[in-house]
């Protein structure tokens, strides 16, 4: 039984249903579940102290009793684990609460929060370029910084999400990124792939078992106004654990600094859409006053849905039309200032 605001003979399930959101162990191995509203459910001991209800770490082991939050659900280890995502390795693990989340984590995806080095890792490729975070005026877009990526000639930056998530072959993974060059150089270009591996095993490039699966079409070249650039990756078949990698570029002729806003990533479920890219979501928010608005979406035909908010938050109507079959525009009366979306 739990115990919340003296009420006593309530089920544990019922508590957990839809209402948990995180949890800790107390010095004395009791688990403490932790409502959305803020009330905390004593739910009896657990034994081992691992970290509950935050995210799943693939370094710690787990023994029975464990309860960890991933993918959007809290998970209860039923046999000793180590670096088995519950998502993709279910013998050990039972979901307590929530559902699993079919598209892909993002976390900061605007690079605004103080935790941003949870969300990505950077791996130097080639050279010895040079990767942070810029809040300098006008080297970022939206919110209040951007990643900084100083390349010099012949020089490669990989950067992967620290997350891992599950695939299944044929599933089309879209990766939307808002990006410039602060510096001119043509040959800066940019491309994207999913590190992808076995069920027991992390993605590693190089490690055994692991497959890169690149984006369709070829290295995009990048300009120095802010484009939305689109990566559509189908992944391969029997490698169920996958992380996506982002790769700036260039060649012998010269160097380029990278800002990157920006990168979402969705997923598009093989079964249910038949890998036909549904589920595509761009925002811009519009800082400076500008008509139109204009976003290249670049996916080939014009069956997008706009949906736009002044500075305000109110929804307002502009006139939507089609240059192409890979843009969408929002014509006004006057220069606007607001929030630019549009779904596919």
């Amino acid at each position: 039984m739990a115990t919340v605001d003296s009420r006593t003979k309530i089920s544990i399930d019922e508590l957990v249903e839809g209402t948990v959101i995180s949890g800790y162990v107390t010095p004395d191995g009791q688990l403490i579940l932790v409502t959305r509203g803020g009330a905390e459910i004593n739910a009896g001991n657990v034994g081992s102290q691992q970290p509950v209800g935050d995210q799943w770490i693939p370094t710690l082991t787990y023994v029975p009793g464990d309860v960890v939050s991933y993918a959007g659900a809290l998970w209860k280890c039923l046999f000793e684990s180590l670096g088995e995502p519950p998502s993709l390795v279910t013998r050990s693990w039972l979901r307590l609460s929530g559902e699993v989340t079919e598209t892909w984590a993002e976390r900061d995806p605007y690079f605004n929060g103080d935790d941003v080095d949870a969300a990505w890792d950077y791996t130097i490729k080639t050279g010895i370029p040079v990767v942070s975070f810029t809040s300098v005026t006008g080297e970022f877009e939206s919110g209040d910084k951007a990643l900084k990526i100083q390349l010099g000639p012949s020089e490669s930056q990989r950067l992967y999400a620290k997350e891992e998530n599950i695939v299944q072959g044929g599933d089309v993974i879209t990766v939307v990124v808002r990006a410039r060059l602060l510096s001119t150089n043509l040959d800066a270009r940019m491309s994207a792939s999913l590190t992808q591996n076995d069920e027991t095993d992390t993605p590693v490039l190089g490690k055994p078992g692991s497959v890169e699966t690149a984006a369709a079409g070829v290295a995009l070249a990048l300009t120095t106004s802010w484009e939305t650039y689109v990566f559509e990756i189908t992944s391969a078949e029997t490698k169920p654990r996958a992380i996506m990698n982002l790769v700036c570029s260039t060649t012998v002729t010269g160097g380029a600094t990278f800002l990157i806003d920006s990168i979402r990533i969705f997923r598009d479920v093989a079964e249910e859409s038949g890998g036909g890219g549904a589920g595509y979501f761009f925002e811009q928010v519009i800082t400076t006053a500008t008509n139109p608005w204009i976003h290249v979406h670049g996916r080939g035909n014009k069956g997008v849905t706009v949906y736009t908010e002044d500075a305000l938050g109110d929804e307002v109507e502009g006139n939507v039309s089609y240059p192409d079959n890979n843009t969408v525009q929002v014509d006004w009366f006057f220069d606007m200032t607001g929030t630019f979306r549009v779904f596919i």
